[in-house]
């Protein structure tokens, strides 16, 4: 019997090649898929792509915008109802959107404005599955831009099954997931009656090495984080370098802007084009701002297109300011006291919304991590110096509501809380930390790549790892840092061990597109293979 599948997200030339591999496989109907098309691109597509020419795309570009999905839903299907029982089961993804769509707003957007566009979502996709018969939902990301979110929590209310994504730190290696807050533990004794070396000769080496290797993506985004704060070379020594495959597809790739324009500028520039040129050619279909994802301008949208344009500098101008502030906080580190380190994480991103879960607000962890340490400790706390970047678009409009002098006032009432200067080293600070913390972020595969305990607020890949502790409470926090002032090297060198045996047949190699697939040295053709075979079993099985 063929499982009919609704693929979630082909949006670059990686996944198109996904798509085409999927609608190959015996037992596999993929007949519905969701695309970011932009005026002229479905048909380009369907001519370039015959394989997909018989796809039901859905474009999700109009999703987030109210007064479209007004005219899609027909309201006299009965499927569209909304009662009490599926309001309150589903009342944990109704929280979750309503945050999230402060990543979609840049001017400020009422709540029941916000709740009518979930309820609306809600009416869309369950009359959708009423038609359609859908069997399986393969996401390419863990959804977090809101109709996504609500397409997955619709699907679960229903049972129809679920595959989402997953990324790792290591290269080219992906995982499958059923949801994003929780994840399979490592049976408690597993592999206990073996000797460490036993143990790590269990573990594929290509596997091991690529772990030792350490993360292109990361060392990317470190690389990055130097840049946003002018700390050029502090984590990263050598560049990353890119190989030559784009991740956007031919037909959809922009004339780029002369290189001598400086890059803030070309921002500004491209803003202004999509923002007021675009507008007058293609009137409704221009989604302004972050394309097209912000519910301010495509769904509340009486606004003038220079709004994001001018905002983009006053932003900048705050951002800078903020930076000043929070650099005037942080004090020298002191390397003599016991102390915790929790790297704060960039926001918005899937990361904290909604992978965080109610960790998203960062205070909640740091609040907790600050009551469990014992007298004479410190907690180091580190803000994502993206946090502060003026030329990347997400900080410059979706981050307008993410930060500002108040978060850190409160963080700075915490008598054991310090700031971390952005010019300390981050590997040095991970050594000498007796654990450190975040909530699914690098450093706590950093951590237990080099044998030191990290605490996890979140359920990310590496958790079932014993030297990974996850905490939900003050009493969670105490017993990780106190089993962390226990635990030697060797201990965690072992539990790493184990972990790898435990976790090396759920990885696949593969890839999850953007930066990460133009660091690869295996080619689209070996990955997108591999993340075919790895995904139909998962969905057959």
């Amino acid at each position: 019997m063929n499982c009919n599948l609704f693929l979630v997200g082909i949006n670059t030339t990686f996944w198109i090649e996904v798509a085409k591999k999927l609608s190959q496989y015996e037992g596999i109907n993929l007949n519905h898929a969701t695309c970011y098309f932009k005026w002229y691109d479905e048909k380009k597509l369907r001519e370039n792509e015959p394989l997909l020419k018989n796809i039901n795309f859905i474009n999700p570009i109009y999703l987030n915008n109210l007064n479209n999905l007004i005219d899609f839903v027909d309201y006299n299907d009965p499927s569209t109802i909304l009662d009490n029982k599926i309001l309150s089961e589903l009342k944990y993804i109704e929280d979750q959107f309503l945050i999230i769509c402060d990543r979609l707003t840049f001017l400020p957007t009422s709540f029941r404005r916000r709740r009518r566009i979930y309820r609306n979502l809600l009416r869309y996709w369950l009359s959708f599955f009423n038609k359609n018969k859908i069997d399986c939902i393969l996401f390419t990301w863990t959804p977090h831009v809101g109709w996504d979110l609500v397409l997955f929590g619709v699907a679960k209310y229903l049972g129809i099954k679920i595959v989402i994504t997953g990324h790792t730190h290591i290269n080219d290696r992906i995982h499958f997931r059923e949801n994003y807050w929780d994840i399979e533990s490592m049976p408690e004794n597993f592999l206990e009656e073996l000797s460490t070396e036993e143990i790590k000769a269990k573990i594929d080496k290509a596997l091991l090495e690529e772990a030792y290797e350490g993360c292109s993506l990361i060392n990317f985004s470190r690389q990055i984080n130097d840049l946003a704060t002018g700390q050029k070379g502090l984590n990263v020594k050598k560049e990353v370098e890119f190989n030559d495959i784009h991740p956007v597809p031919v037909f959809a790739r922009k004339k780029s802007v002369k290189k001598f324009i400086p890059l803030f500028m070309q921002k500004a520039l491209r803003e202004f084009y999509e923002n007021v040129y675009l507008k007058i050619k293609y009137a409704k279909k221009l989604i302004v701002g972050r394309a097209e994802h912000f519910l301010t301008f495509s769904a509340f949208g009486k606004v003038s297109p220079l709004i994001p344009f001018i905002g983009r500098f006053i932003h900048a101008k705050k951002m800078k300011a903020l930076l000043a502030y929070y650099n005037s906080l942080c004090e020298p580190m002191d390397y003599n006291k016991p102390f915790v380190y929790f790297s704060m994480h960039l926001q918005p991103e899937r990361t904290s919304q909604p992978e965080g879960l109610i960790f998203e607000d960062q205070f909640l962890a740091i609040q907790m991590l600050h009551e469990a340490l014992p007298e004479g400790w410190n907690l180091y706390i580190k803000e994502n110096p993206r946090q502060f970047d003026i030329t990347n678009n997400r900080g410059i409009m979706a981050g307008i509501h993410y930060r500002d002098k108040k978060d850190y006032i409160e963080m700075k009432k915490l008598k054991k809380l310090k700031f971390m200067p952005m010019s300390e080293a981050v590997d040095k600070v991970r050594e000498y930390a007796i654990c450190t913390a975040s909530l699914i972020g690098s450093i706590g595969w950093e951590s237990l790549l080099t044998n030191k305990c990290t605490i996890a607020f979140g359920s990310p890949w590496y958790s079932p790892c014993p030297s990974c502790f996850n905490a939900r409470t003050v009493e969670d926090c105490k017993k990780a840092i106190q089993e962390a002032r226990t635990r030697s090297r060797e201990q965690n060198e072992r539990d790493f061990y184990r972990f790898m045996v435990y976790i090396q047949d759920q990885l696949i190699i593969g890839n999850m597109d953007g930066p990460s697939i133009r660091f690869s040295k295996r080619s689209v053709e070996e990955l997108s293979k591999n993340f075919c075979d790895g995904a139909v079993k998962k969905i057959l099985n």
